[in-house]
């Protein structure tokens, strides 16, 4: 099966899609876990066949049954960004530590930024920080960057890192984490700047641009949509990496403003201050937005102005 699977990757390399089709889809369904990645791989990016991530799923789920940490770290990113499926952080999150424990750095890279933003799963700076520093060990370079962003050292001596599953985000959006704690004045999560810098005009994203107005912390009027840009434990700390980003991203980020929500454990004690980007009047420009934010290895949600970030 190796020799066949290499015969189909010759072709995909050499551009015959066809023929690395007709290849890997024979040893696919006879259960070979590479192939059953390359078809999948193929559905997801459209090569040779319209862009299906549904079927890619199917095909990434197969492989990653058979522990293939390609097809984990795959399928946890089509979970986290809900593409062919629902989308569901959690179980991303449980893909990408399926495959960072097989030493996926991209996937250890992925799973640590989940950690740090706090969405969908509960938020822990500690193992977050642990994560990267076991990417950016293999050399990867978005990993090394963040702990310099943060001001982390690259490498340290970290706890043993858990083999239980991450835990759920629960229903209040936070959770101190037992037994970390937070230097004074330092941020609990920080939001992750890249070198990167997009200039993409707004107008390119959808029919309109939102309407122009002043920074501020209120929510804007009439606004629909918002984007999450990260969770922090001190409203300065928020306000100023507003500004950052906004430094980083002017085109992107130029008719928006921040708007940054207390969230709150069930006694009332505000633990949190959550970082937003409004207003946005249409999903699909929120979701436009949000995908140039990532290619440039930033944290972003979109969200229905009002709403909490899903579970």
């Amino acid at each position: 099966m190796a020799a066949d699977f290499d015969a189909g990757l010759s072709a995909f390399l050499d551009g015959d899609y066809r023929r690395a089709r007709e290849i890997w889809l024979v040893l696919a369904e006879a259960g070979d876990a590479q192939s059953q990645f390359g078809v999948g791989m193929m559905f997801e990016g459209g090569y040779g066949v319209p862009p299906d991530p549904e079927k890619a799923s199917v095909w990434y789920r197969r492989a990653a049954d058979q522990g293939m940490s390609e097809a984990q770290l795959s399928l946890g990113a089509l979970y986290e960004h809900g593409r062919g499926v629902a989308r569901d952080p959690g179980r991303a999150a449980d893909l990408y530590l399926g495959a960072a424990e097989q030493g996926n750095a991209q996937a250890q890279y992925n799973l640590a930024a989940l950690y740090l933003g706090g969405e969908g799963i509960a938020p822990n700076r500690e193992l977050g920080i642990a994560w990267l520093r076991r990417s950016a060990a293999q050399r990867y370079g978005r990993a090394e960057r963040r702990l310099k962003m943060m001001n982390v050292a690259v490498e340290a001596s970290d706890p043993a890192l858990p083999r239980d599953p991450p835990q759920a985000a629960p229903s209040s959006g936070v959770e101190v984490p037992s037994g970390v704690e937070t230097p004074a004045g330092a941020e609990h999560l920080q939001i992750l700047i890249e070198d990167n810098q997009f200039e993409v005009p707004l107008a390119a994203l959808g029919e309109s641009e939102p309407e122009s107005a002043e920074p501020d912390v209120a929510a804007p009027s009439g606004a629909e949509f918002t984007i999450l840009l990260a969770t922090f434990d001190r409203e300065d700390a928020a306000l100023a990496a507003w500004d950052k980003i906004k430094s980083r991203y002017p085109e992107l980020l130029r008719k928006l403003r921040p708007k940054v929500t207390a969230l709150k454990l069930d006694g009332g004690e505000t633990v949190m201050w959550r970082l937003e980007a409004a207003a946005v009047a249409r999903e699909s420009e929120a979701v436009a937005l949000c995908e140039a934010l990532r290619r440039g290895g930033e944290y972003c949600f979109p969200l229905r102005a009002g709403e909490a970030p899903e579970n």
